[in-house]
């Protein structure tokens, strides 16, 4: 998954051909699990927002297998991508690809998630559990409020990409965290540690481990480094 800050349909172009890429063989997937194919083949979607429009997408297909163009858009906008490998079996339907969506009477939320959760995640049948930790982000009313509960019902990882929308300022951000159990196992960092990049155009982005030898040659010399483990922070800013 990935998520974009920034005003260049190029740099989106380019982060979307590397998801592309990166989910036909997840090579840190595969060295994490022996004998897993790395095939990220459960679906897909997007959340694109600029100041006048917004775009959610979300489809069965792998993405490497939908034939989608992305809109055209101008202006500074912010996107949450997310390629979907299900270990919950709950499949079948566009409804339970990411980025998920919800709402209170303050802001609206779009939510990438990527590691697998347990105990009260699991409780209602035909629910995927990522869809559960948006519900406790929208019961606190942010992610800050609600992340010692998502962490206690982490069983492996907790990476997030948020999209807040507030209602009464009509402005929008991207929060982002990294945080998983085995932190310093060096198949579990490789697999599951992100990173962020100064784009060519100026954008920022912040993005899976998988994606990250395709981007490196695109991104601005020394601006892709690991993100801060377990740091809940604002796309966009130091």
């Amino acid at each position: 998954m990935f998520g974009y800050v920034g005003s260049s349909q190029a740099d989106l172009e380019t982060l979307y051909a590397a998801l592309k890429a990166a989910s036909i063989c997840d090579e840190c997937l595969r060295q994490m699990i022996p004998g897993h194919d790395g095939w990220h083949q459960h679906g897909w979607g997007y959340v694109l927002r600029t100041s006048d429009q917004l775009y959610h997408y979300r489809s069965t297909q792998a993405v490497d297998q939908d034939d989608h163009r992305l809109p055209a858009v101008k202006g500074e906008f912010q996107a949450i991508f997310h390629a979907r490998l299900s270990t919950g079996g709950v499949l079948g339907d566009p409804a339970f690809s990411h980025p998920y969506v919800a709402a209170t009477n303050e802001a609206l939320f779009f939510l990438a998630h990527n590691g697998g959760l347990k105990n009260a995640a699991l409780i209602v049948p035909n629910k995927v559990d990522s869809e559960w930790a948006l519900d406790q982000i929208v019961r606190e009313g942010d992610l800050a409020t609600a992340l010692p509960k998502l962490k206690e019902n982490t069983s492996s990882g907790l990476n997030l990409l948020l999209l807040t929308v507030n209602r009464q300022a009509r402005q929008a951000a991207i929060t982002y965290l990294n945080w998983y159990h085995g932190h310093g196992d060096p198949k579990r960092d490789g697999y599951y540690r992100m990173h962020r990049a100064t784009m060519p155009n100026g954008g920022h982005a912040v993005f899976s481990s998988t994606m990250e030898p395709l981007l490196a040659p695109h991104a601005v010399k020394g601006s892709n480094v690991p993100v801060a483990y377990g740091e809940l922070q604002t796309l966009g800013h130091p």
